[in-house]
């Protein structure tokens, strides 16, 4: 390792501890509270999702415009709902769509994912993955509503 370079571990530590500080991260409950294993606190969740063949053809076929389209109108609404965080797209030659969800368990979070249009019909893979905000930017291009 490169003497000048934190170790993984340290990176790793100094975002939680900011997490924390920020109160971004979730807490336990407080002494004399009960933790309410009905309902398990919101967190985050990123999906990348792969565009497959059907979508990066040079003439992608009705229904796989029609599906994508619905997926854009899909985040859109989620956005408003208070479930999307943040959606987007890499724009290069092999685009890799990033959303990042608030729902209370990976369950929730994969059935959020699975009910996209795009994904339904096959034209998008989605992974999902554990994710939790630690720095967000106020100089965004384009800043989240809300």
């Amino acid at each position: 390792m490169h003497p000048s370079l934190p170790s993984l571990a340290v990176v790793v530590v100094l975002v939680a501890s900011l997490a924390s500080v920020l109160g971004l991260a979730q807490h336990a409950p407080s002494p004399g509270q009960q933790a309410d294993d009905s309902h398990p606190p919101m967190r985050e969740w990123l999906v990348v999702l792969t565009a497959t063949e059907a979508v990066l053809a040079d003439e992608p076929s009705p229904e796989a415009i029609r599906a994508v389209g619905e997926h854009y109108q899909r985040l859109v609404r989620l956005r408003d709902e208070g479930t999307v965080i943040l959606a987007g797209r890499t724009m290069d030659a092999e685009p890799m769509g990033l959303v990042i969800y608030r729902a209370r368990t990976a369950e929730e979070a994969r059935a959020l994912s699975n009910a996209d249009p795009a994904v339904a019909g096959g034209f998008m893979i989605a992974e999902v993955r554990p994710y939790a905000v630690a720095v967000w930017g106020e100089h965004a291009i384009t800043p989240p509503r809300g």
